[in-house]
């Protein structure tokens, strides 16, 4: 079980939280039913072990041999504002769905595993986390099943991308800047980069940036082509592409550290950003999995340089529907209460068992799919959460003051 917390009377009489969680539900008579379920994985050996402390003293033979033996595991159910919600993690990580030798295993385990135990709760909405969507070709591999189950897929990717573009709003709104002074690179346009792409071009809620560009494989570059010719098609704003030869190597000379002045990653090859080369006055958005740059390093800058702003991505401040989390993702406003903030792929889920009119996203998100999940966001009154990285809240002050002495230094 996961280690003791104190909570106050009212909170811990809704805390099902845990290995034990789905067990003390339904043992408390709670009705069956949860509504919406995200179908996650552990990121790391560290999810594990907030799941299982006791697990940290496993060596990793030992942890694949525990994960193996595991069924999917529901870490959290949540009473929220007419709605239950449930939190379902595969015994899989991250690192062996990215395998290309452990993929078919890991997809037929979420299809035959993890699609039946949020069946089996009786949940109408399945949202995919993580590494799941892509795992699955955007939902594309277990539609069918979903549907067999009578279960409404979506892959989450609609609210990510929106998530993504409105705390790069709220970036620049907090520090200062503005779209004239921005150059964003988008490391990263698979579906979710794309998203936040299609954004740029289509939003009008979203600031534009003065230049955009697009960052990828040689393999992807009909698709950068395409996307950029949308973007300048219906916003004017001028499109640079980079590829990479590999996925594994961003190299020094990279747009991202000469050029760019907001980087907005979705990769899912871990630290292909080094932040020691990126550029004084950056901000940084990743909603990497595995995490595109390494977040003691980023943080570790911010205490003694304040000239960047890692922000992670994904989060949404969901507390207009009474949620409230009690496990330890670590976020910012988690002091011992739970937090509000809920994973954007789980939020898109909740928009849609709110809003039934929001259409499933299986596949890439189109223009208008996105536009309709970003009204949907203002009008449930969905906000972006106080800039974090890790579970430490930014100095945006401090970092505004910098790059505004570095701002007037260039003038001068």
């Amino acid at each position: 079980m996961l280690q003791d917390k104190e909570f106050d009377t009212k909170a811990a009489s809704r805390l099902y939280y845990g290995p034990s969680a789905q067990k003390n539900w339904l043992a408390e008579g709670r009705r069956q039913s949860v509504d919406v379920v995200l179908l996650t994985h552990p990121r790391d050996r560290a999810d594990i072990v907030r799941m299982f402390p006791w697990a940290d003293s496993l060596d990793d033979g030992e942890l694949r041999d525990l994960l193996d033996c595991l069924q999917p595991i529901y870490g959290e159910i949540i009473e929220a504002k007419n709605l239950n919600v449930g939190i379902l993690f595969l015994p899989i990580l991250a690192e062996d769905m990215i395998d290309p030798r452990k993929r078919g295993r890991s997809r037929n385990r979420m299809e035959k595993e993890g699609l039946a135990k949020v069946a089996a709760m009786g949940a109408k909405h399945v949202c995919l986390g993580g590494l799941t969507g892509a795992l699955s070709n955007y939902g594309r591999r277990i539609e069918s099943r979903s549907k067999e189950l009578g279960l409404e897929l979506t892959t989450g990717h609609a609210v990510t991308s929106v998530s993504i573009a409105k705390q790069y709003d709220k970036a620049l709104r907090e520090s200062g800047r503005s779209g004239a002074d921005t150059v964003v690179a988008i490391l990263g346009v698979g579906s979710v980069g794309a998203g936040v792409a299609k954004l740029f071009a289509h939003s009008t809620r979203i600031t534009r940036p003065a230049r955009i560009i697009l960052v990828d494989t040689l393999q992807q570059q009909e698709r950068l082509q395409a996307i950029a010719e949308e973007i300048v098609a219906h916003s004017g704003v001028p499109v640079s592409i980079e590829t990479l030869a590999t996925r594994s190597t961003l190299p020094a000379d990279s747009l991202c550290y000469r050029d760019a002045t907001a980087i907005i990653s979705a990769v899912s090859t871990p630290y292909i950003l080094d932040i020691d080369l990126v550029a004084p006055g950056t901000i940084l958005i990743d909603d990497s999995q595995p995490y595109c740059w390494d977040r003691d390093a980023a943080w570790k800058r911010v205490q003694t340089q304040g000239d960047i702003l890692p922000c992670d991505a994904g989060l949404v401040d969901v507390s207009e529907i009474e949620y409230r989390s009690f496990f330890p993702f670590d976020f910012a406003d988690d002091v011992g209460e739970g937090s509000s903030i809920s994973w954007s792929c789980l939020a898109e889920g909740l928009l849609r068992a709110s809003a039934p009119y929001l259409a499933s996203n299986v596949g890439e998100a189109d223009a208008p799919q996105l536009l309709a999940y970003e009204q949907a966001f203002d009008d449930m009154k969905f906000d972006i959460p106080p800039l974090q990285c890790g579970k430490n809240l930014l100095p945006v002050a401090r970092f505004r003051a910098c790059w505004s002495a570095e701002s007037r230094n260039e003038t001068i």
